[in-house]
């Protein structure tokens, strides 16, 4: 399971960057009325250009981001009653993972158990892993989506920077 504690650390410092760029935007935006006003008048189409590349990449990340962290369990109750369509026998599927295992009422849950063949035990712990590997996969997917957009906005950032610079030099 440290694969989810690497999300959550990667998420975080993502999160932490991302916040930093929110805090300096909104305190350009926040300043004093005149203040803005001359910096925005050095603005070229080319610094809205790479303002807007930026805000978009800012919340494009944030969002990404906090999608990697998402547990993705609005769909337990479909796949819940697509993996029991056979009445209510309680096939292999269900009997690993706890999102699933909260559906089912607790004796019937230890009935089942009880009953249990080792082929059925495999296929058990196989769903379980095929379905954790395409939750880790939609989970860094999401983070590396995430990783490219906060680093576009680090050098939409420093190309805003430079932009400015250069203008009131």
């Amino acid at each position: 399971m440290n694969w989810y504690k690497d999300i959550a650390i990667r998420a975080q410092l993502m999160l932490t960057i991302d916040g930093v760029f929110a805090s300096f935007i909104s305190a350009a935006v926040l300043a004093k009325g005149r203040d803005l006003r001359t910096i925005i008048h050095t603005f070229g189409p080319e610094t809205w250009a790479i303002l807007s590349l930026l805000a978009l990449a800012l919340v494009g990340g944030i969002v990404s981001v906090v999608a990697s962290l998402s547990p993705g369990l609005w769909h337990v109750r479909r796949d819940f009653n697509k993996l029991t369509q056979d009445g209510n026998r309680l096939v292999p599927g269900v009997l690993w993972w706890g999102g699933y295992v909260a559906q089912i009422p607790e004796e019937g849950f230890i009935k089942r158990c009880k009953t249990i063949t080792p082929t059925e035990e495999a296929e058990t712990l196989a769903s379980q892993v095929a379905r954790m590997s395409r939750q880790l996969t939609r989970k860094y997917t999401f983070l590396a989506i995430g990783s490219w957009l906060t680093a576009v906005s680090i050098i939409a950032f420093v190309g805003v920077a430079l932009d400015y610079f250069i203008r009131i030099a």
